[in-house]
């Protein structure tokens, strides 16, 4: 809904009907057909198509999921870079596990931004490894609360959750924040 107020005072009246539905229904596309969406807007005003859109200089996003690590990105390898003050074993391990094998780092114009998150699948996978890994919660009703945690989590509903809180998403889904060692 807000996105076409917002699109309505940006000027994107000359969207196409495939793409004003698309815009209407903005909240359900879901994460990757939200990108594929605002990529296309981005490619049709390089493309000089009759849009008049009021944003200059948009740059280009993109993710890069975990399991990339160490394979081929365009022309060289794309390396994993954990945050230095998660790399230590005295440092908070489950924040150094969450970066290195679940969340996705966000590029912007090509550049990596050493921003991670995690989308809902990335944040589906962590937290069975959690509730397998820690036995007296592997009660099956935790992965019951998993979609009401998501949703509380998602607060802008753009389908990306900040890999620094997902401790606290982990505690939730658990339901007991005080009493959970996850390091």
């Amino acid at each position: 809904k807000n996105f076409a107020v917002i699109a309505a005072f940006l000027g994107l009246s000359a969207l196409t009907s495939d793409s004003a539905v698309a815009a209407r229904h903005h909240h359900s596309m879901g994460h990757e057909n939200r990108l594929r969406f605002l990529n296309e807007l981005i490619q049709q005003q390089e493309e000089g198509e009759s849009m008049n859109l009021m944003m200059r200089d948009v740059p280009e996003y993109g993710e890069m999921a975990a399991y990339m690590d160490g394979a081929l990105a365009g022309d060289s390898e794309y390396k994993r870079e954990v945050p230095e003050r998660f790399t230590e074993e005295r440092d908070d391990r489950l924040m150094h596990s969450l970066i290195q094998n679940y969340a996705r780092e966000i590029k912007l114009d090509g550049q990596l931004t050493g921003h991670y998150f995690l989308n809902h699948d990335d944040a589906l996978a962590a937290s069975k490894e959690v509730v397998d890994t820690h036995s007296r919660f592997n009660t099956g009703a935790d992965m019951e609360r998993f979609e009401d945690t998501w949703n509380h989590f998602d607060v802008n509903h753009d389908g990306l959750v900040e890999v620094e809180r997902m401790p606290q998403f982990l505690r939730y889904l658990l339901g007991n924040s005080l009493d959970i060692n996850l390091q």
